[in-house]
């Protein structure tokens, strides 16, 4: 069962997706990942609706993107994933955040990185 898409338009994949362990999820979320960094790709959207339930095992990988110079794909990761992951994963998420809301590239500033990251952050007040 193959959990990762193929394509842009597998949504095959995520229905498996939806369906694996978290445990079968948490093997594979660096590849996961690679699949929302345009959260216009039809698979974008329920990758980040499973991924967002799956907690502490997030937190590594979204916060190699957050520090990356990515800015799209970090824009894609804070508005679609972590609006709608727990208050303690994007807790978790705090310190890379505030960074980037209190001193923002002028990359992340042109992409408005920094307005979509305060917005999530109200989950940790």
């Amino acid at each position: 069962m193959n959990i990762v898409p193929a394509n842009k338009s597998d949504l095959d994949a995520c229905n498996n997706l939806l369906r694996a362990s978290d445990e079968e999820v948490e093997e594979k979320v660096n590849e996961l990942l690679e699949w929302v960094q345009d959260i216009n790709w039809p698979v974008a959207v329920p990758i980040c609706e499973r991924l967002k339930n799956i907690g502490s095992p997030l937190v590594g990988p979204v916060k190699k993107i957050l520090l990356s110079n990515d800015e799209v794909w970090k824009y894609w990761v804070i508005s679609g994933l972590l609006s709608k992951a727990s208050n303690e994963t994007v807790c978790s998420l705090k310190a890379e955040l505030e960074n980037i809301v209190e001193n923002p590239t002028e990359a992340e500033k042109a992409e408005e990185i920094n307005i979509v990251a305060n917005e999530v952050l109200v989950k940790c007040q």
